[in-house]
């Protein structure tokens, strides 16, 4: 964090005491968040060019498909110049990730993002929508499922619950993608008995915290997987070019 802030080791931790790095973000939190938006500022949006940026997304298992989904925002904390991913809610909001920081600017809301659906009304009953906590995992989702057609709704924090049941009452089809915690899980029964015809995929990635994280491990493990297949032929070679030489030497023997 010195290093990405150019800062003091007494400048980080004063700097850290004004940030919320939890992703549960009740209303209290939100108000203490306004409090502070004196200190914020955003400097640039553009298009997604860092590499930086770039490679932290690619460490997620994230390709360039996924790059016209965010923007590379600049902005300002206390005199600091900062930049990271930003994604964008339906009212003009953004939530931030890169490697070292997490947070949000400006009001908090839902996101939405539209995959071949523009024939659709968007009052009309009838449409699909898959719904998440964070961006990241939306992104995860779009990266696993290529030929998705329907809408996904980010919900960017657990205090938009209310917020996220009212615009699912244009849906008939909801199919929910939240986190394996207390938050999640809470979330997930309090849509389920709202919208119980709502499906329910959290097994999916039973053992991780989060579409995201799964995600991630499934990459890496295909990873690996690909290297040792890249592997076994030389491996294979290596070992045939022993039993050949062995075969010769009981010849000539």
């Amino acid at each position: 964090m010195q290093k990405y802030l150019k800062a003091s080791v007494k400048e980080v931790l004063e700097w850290a005491e004004k940030q919320n790095f939890s992703s549960f973000q009740p209303q209290n939190s939100i108000q203490k968040q306004n409090s502070l938006k004196q200190n914020y500022q955003i400097t640039e949006i553009k298009e997604l060019q860092n590499e930086n940026l770039k490679d932290y997304l690619h460490q997620r298992g994230l390709s360039t498909k996924v790059h016209p989904l965010v923007k590379e925002i600049h902005f300002r904390i206390d005199q600091k110049n900062l930049y990271a991913i930003g994604f964008e809610n339906l009212s003009g909001g953004w939530e931030l990730r890169n490697l070292f920081y997490k947070g949000s600017l400006l009001k908090k809301d839902i996101s939405i993002l539209n995959f071949n659906n523009e024939s659709q009304n968007q009052n009309k009953i009838g449409k699909r929508i898959a719904v998440f906590e964070g961006f990241m995992d939306a992104l995860s989702f779009v990266e696993m499922k290529p030929f998705y057609k329907g809408d996904v709704l980010v919900m960017n924090s657990i205090s938009l619950l209310n917020r996220t049941k009212e615009y699912l009452k244009n849906y008939s089809e909801i199919h929910l993608f939240l986190d394996n915690d207390k938050a999640g899980e809470t979330c997930k029964n309090s849509i389920l008995k709202s919208f119980p015809e709502a499906k329910n995929h959290s097994e999916i990635y039973a053992l991780h915290k989060d579409l995201s994280e799964y995600f991630v491990f499934r990459n890496n493990t295909k990873i690996e997987k690909q290297q040792q297949v890249e592997l076994n032929p030389k491996q294979e070679q290596e070992e045939s070019e022993i039993n050949q030489a062995h075969q010769t030497y009981r010849r000539k023997r």
